[in-house]
């Protein structure tokens, strides 16, 4: 713990030290949920105009941000790897090559994290995506998790942009906190950045699933902004997070000085990351819906919400789902109502796969969901054994749980080609398969 707190200071040193270097716009980005898509999104609408960087895999920390800005990847046990990268980052100076932006995802699980990015970083564009109960056995309560989000919009430059997802709950307090202009995107009216008439398409499906179809797979809808409208289709995509994300890289875009058609043209490029709601064949014709990054109650809400409402009633819906963590005093509470939420939207089946998803359970039964299609495994093994004889031709599987819950092992067990999991799911590297 000591020898790591000396590497976060000396990361944050050399890190202040190419930002002064270099002078590089900084597009700085937060959020309870959809942080990671957004950030694909900006990237995808500024790559072909500028020179841009952005976090890549998971890092959004106090050690993964630095790394974004020395422009090097960790060296995860190796004392050794980390003096080559403190020396590297010493001998670069200003006139090496250097990005003209950086997309910097900043990750807040605990009280304080964003002013340690804070003392470091001052950005020219700052976005929140949304407030939700995540990590809520860190902050207690939804107004704390507000209260540290919002941080974000203090260290902005003078002439700097906030942009704000005004869907999300605390919208209008946090507009009415912050003492500038703030652009706003959303699918309600009165937003800066609107996306209407949108559509989700699934192309046919043949026995092989998706893989003969995939290009077809995507989003359509209409972007709005100051009366002006542009067609957008983002490919390879399904769920609406796709499309919040989509609109922060337009609201960001504009602000570089891009137009609404340059901006249309640089999200085809936007690419579905993995486990955030990606469509995938799975065994006996059935079709998996891998949302398997993380999990909070407003994500896995999200989550099963689009899934219920694009797929008919010919179409039988299981939800696998694992435990959501970090959730303190509310965990019960808050896996009930996701339980809940499953009987409300007519699944066939729930698969809880933990010890806190036994409260989905509970949260299922008290609305009425037939105690006949309601299952609890102790461990993916059992919750395999029974999908590999349940699962039928056109079953629709929409799995879920936190990082620790490791749901990832499910959709790799119900690959056809389970060969292909490094390709297309999360968690697939050395340091995941051996924990």
């Amino acid at each position: 713990m000591y020898m790591k707190k000396i590497l976060k200071y000396v990361l944050k040193i050399l890190a202040r030290r190419q930002l002064r270097a270099h002078r590089p716009r900084l597009v700085g980005l937060t959020g309870s949920v959809g942080k990671t898509s957004a950030k694909e999104a900006i990237y995808a609408v500024l790559k072909n105009h500028f020179t841009v960087r952005r976090n890549i895999k998971n890092y959004n920390n106090e050690l993964g941000v630095p790394l974004t800005i020395i422009g090097a990847e960790s060296a995860g046990h190796s004392w050794l790897g980390w003096l080559k990268i403190i020396f590297r980052a010493i001998l670069t100076g200003p006139k090496d090559e250097y990005p003209q932006i950086l997309i910097l995802e900043m990750g807040v699980d605990h009280p304080g994290d964003l002013d340690y990015f804070s003392d470091f970083i001052r950005t020219r564009v700052a976005l929140i995506t949304a407030i939700g109960p995540a990590h809520l056995e860190f902050f207690g309560t939804l107004e704390q998790i507000k209260n540290e989000k919002q941080k974000i919009f203090r260290n902005l430059i003078p002439d700097g942009q906030a942009i704000l997802n005004a869907d999300t709950i605390f919208a209008k307090e946090i507009t009415k906190d912050y003492p500038g202009r703030i652009f706003s995107y959303g699918l309600k009216d009165k937003t800066d950045f609107q996306a209407k008439e949108i559509r989700f398409s699934l192309g046919p499906r043949g026995q092989n699933g998706l893989k003969a179809f995939e290009n077809e797979i995507g989003i359509s809808f209409k972007l709005i902004h100051k009366g002006s409208a542009v067609p957008v289709f983002l490919p390879g995509f399904f769920g609406h997070n796709a499309v919040y994300a989509a609109l922060a890289g337009a609201a960001v875009g504009v602000s570089f000085g891009l137009n609404l058609i340059e901006i249309a043209i640089g999200l085809k490029e936007f690419k579905p990351p993995k486990g955030r709601m990606n469509l995938l064949a799975g065994l006996n014709g059935s079709l998996i819906v891998d949302d398997t990054y993380n999990a909070s109650p407003l994500s896995m809400a999200n989550g099963l919400e689009d899934t219920a409402a694009n797929f008919s009633r010919k179409y039988r819906k299981i939800a696998v789902l694992g435990d959501m963590l970090e959730l303190g005093p509310d965990r019960v509470k808050e896996h009930e109502k996701i339980g809940a939420l499953v009987a409300n939207l007519e699944y066939d089946f729930l698969a809880a796969i933990g010890d806190l998803a036994g409260n989905y359970i509970q949260g299922a039964q008290r609305s009425g969901f037939p105690e006949k299609k309601l299952l609890h495994f102790k461990n993916h093994d059992e919750a395999l054994d029974f999908l590999w004889r349940e699962l039928k031709n056109n079953d629709i599987i929409y799995v879920k749980g936190s990082q620790g819950a490791r749901m990832e092992k499910i959709v790799k067990g119900l690959m056809p080609e389970p060969a292909q999991a490094a390709a297309c799911l999360v968690r697939q590297e050395k340091e995941w398969q051996e924990k």
